[in-house]
């Protein structure tokens, strides 16, 4: 399933590809991730995300498919912060990835 984070205040188009059986999300290669990662106190994923990041992007656009066991790791590698991918990746029609989820299992 295909599932989209876009932010057009901070430049961020990401397309992601989500293996229901594997629970892991593919961020595909050619999206635009975010040109910052946020280090604070209380999110501890700055190194994993510029290490992630280490020789897959060309500026900020990815220059090669990369695969993350949670659509959550996904989502932090795409915004460079803190975030909720079952909330953040959200399908053409808007729904969330939890949306979707639970709609498939009703």
């Amino acid at each position: 399933m295909r599932f989209y984070i876009v932010n057009k205040t901070k430049s961020i188009d990401a397309v992601g590809e989500y293996n229901e059986e594997t629970k892991e999300m593919t961020v595909l290669k050619g999206s635009v991730l975010s040109d910052t990662v946020v280090s604070t106190g209380s999110f501890r994923g700055t190194r994993a995300i510029l290490k992630a990041r280490e020789g897959v992007m060309k500026g900020n656009v990815l220059t090669e498919d990369v695969s993350f066991k949670s659509p959550s790791t996904a989502a932090n590698f795409v915004r460079g912060s803190s975030s909720n991918g079952l909330i953040c990746w959200k399908d053409e029609n808007g729904k969330t990835l939890k949306e979707v989820i639970s709609e498939v299992h009703e």
